[in-house]
């Protein structure tokens, strides 16, 4: 799974995997954060490590957003 998020006119694509031993983390609405429920590793929106054992920041993947809006978004995994 990976998470889309736009920054301006940018596109960023986040795995969805943690960093620690790979569960599934969710996004915190309220916190505004991915948490991971296995051992309790936080990261920002950037994917960035906030807290918890994960020893690196959450995956990126190249995003291209082409410039006609009836093309579909391409996430290079």
């Amino acid at each position: 799974m990976v998470y889309l998020r736009r920054r301006g006119n940018e596109v960023i694509a986040l795995s969805a995997e943690c960093t620690h031993l790979g569960c599934n983390v969710h996004y915190q609405d309220k916190q505004k954060r991915f948490a991971c429920p296995c051992h309790k590793g936080t990261y920002d929106l950037d994917g960035n490590v906030l807290g918890g054992p994960p020893p690196q920041p959450l995956r990126r993947f190249a995003v291209k957003v082409p410039a006609d809006p009836s093309q579909p978004v391409q996430v290079e995994v």
